[in-house]
Formats: C-alpha cells, sequence, structure tokens
C-alpha cells in the first residue's frame, strides 16, 4: 500500500503504525490526528507522537519518561489525555499493537462517555 505524502516524520511515524490495523492521519491544528477505525487515538505535534491516555494507563507513559500533551490556552497552558510515546514502544512490533489497542479504547470510551452526556 503505498502511503499518502506526510511530512517526513510522520511518514515515519505511519510506517510502524500502518501495519497495526485501519490507521489513518490527518492535518488537524498544525500537526496530525491519528485515527484507528476512524476513531483518534494519538496526534503528531510538533514532530512529537502522542498517544491517548486515562487514569489507568497515565503512569505506565511516566514511568517510561513520557511528556504530557500541553499547550498555552488563553489564560492559562491546557494539558491534553496525551503522552509521548516511549521510543522502545514504537520500534517493538509486539509491544506497539497493545500500546494502539489501548490508547483506542480509551479513545473509543471517551467518545462513548460524551455521548451519554449529551
Amino acid at each position: 500500500m503505498a502511503l499518502k505524502k506526510y511530512s517526513p516524520i510522520l511518514e515515519t511515524f505511519m510506517s510502524y503504525l500502518l501495519p497495526h490495523g485501519p490507521i489513518t492521519a490527518r492535518a488537524m491544528f498544525g500537526g496530525y490526528g491519528i485515527f484507528y477505525d476512524k476513531v483518534i487515538f494519538a496526534s503528531v505535534v510538533e514532530d512529537k507522537l502522542y498517544f491517548r491516555v486515562d487514569s489507568d494507563t497515565q503512569q505506565e507513559f511516566e514511568s517510561k519518561g513520557s511528556r504530557q500533551f500541553v499547550y498555552e490556552g488563553m489564560r492559562k497552558p491546557v494539558a491534553m489525555p496525551y503522552f509521548t510515546l516511549p521510543d522502545d514502544i514504537l520500534k517493538n512490533p509486539k509491544e506497539l499493537r497493545r500500546w494502539i489497542e489501548r490508547s483506542y479504547l480509551i479513545s473509543l470510551n471517551a467518545k462513548k462517555w460524551g455521548k451519554k452526556r449529551r
């Protein structure tokens, strides 16, 4: 399968991610959203790959030295539920699949929860 033309760093990340399922990317907010079966589970911002976390997985990301995605809001910094993916995970296909699945399920559950609140 030929890759769409992305930035060089996104092409690199996608080369690792694509073998693990129906994964796509699209430009969003100056970076890229990464989707699994049309559900966003990761993003690329300023050449860093971030995966969605929840209260159960955040500690594992932090223990591996991951950094949270924080941007400058209008009045104060805004912390998002995304942490950098550790390099050793990106290059380990078996572990990468597990981390993709977890982040996808976290996003899927957040999406369902959000619909229930409306």
